[in-house]
């Protein structure tokens, strides 16, 4: 470990890396669990880490943030199968195991579930998607740099002409 001279005579000290952050193991138990359950707090403690560090993973591994949404899409495939099996009246939710083990068919007959929440959730989700929101109303638009910069610049030229006119009336 190395010190290194801050800012206002301050000391700094410079780290490695941490080696007990989202190791592949940790991100592939995670990603299970997200998308069996849509609930990030719960697979972020599954694998020993917290929701938070799952939000600032997404923020800086792209490839996880695709992963991330992946599962979660995953785990409203199952809400829909489950609601949809519950409401044909199978046994089996999954479709997967046609002879079900009587542990299996506990599981099912027993779990809370509320149809109506279920039929909440994917509506809001389907909405959600047709109008290329995120979760928390935000919409998510794919730009390239050209067109970014154009943005800025067209911004920057109506402040300064702002600014001119404001000089000008100051100068009358």
């Amino acid at each position: 470990m190395s010190v290194l001279a801050g800012s206002n005579g301050r000391r700094v000290q410079k780290r490695d890396a941490r080696v007990d952050g989202w190791t592949k193991a940790k991100r592939a138990l995670f990603l299970d669990a997200f998308a069996a359950t849509c609930n990030a707090a719960y697979a972020a403690r599954r694998c020993g880490m917290n929701e938070r560090s799952v939000r600032a993973l997404k923020a800086r591994d792209p490839a996880f943030a695709k992963l991330y949404e992946e599962a979660l899409q995953e785990g409203y495939d199952r809400l829909e199968a489950e609601l949809l099996a519950r409401t044909l009246g199978a046994e089996v939710a999954n479709g997967e195991d046609e002879n079900p083990t009587e542990a299996e068919r506990e599981r099912i007959e027993t779990a809370e579930f509320d149809p109506a929440m279920a039929i909440k959730v994917l509506q809001m989700r389907k909405s959600e998607k047709a109008h290329g929101n995120d979760r928390r109303g935000r919409i998510f638009v794919t730009v390239t740099q050209e067109e970014t910069d154009a943005a800025l610049e067209k911004k920057l030229a109506a402040v300064e002409r702002r600014l001119a006119k404001q000089k000008q009336a100051g100068a009358e």
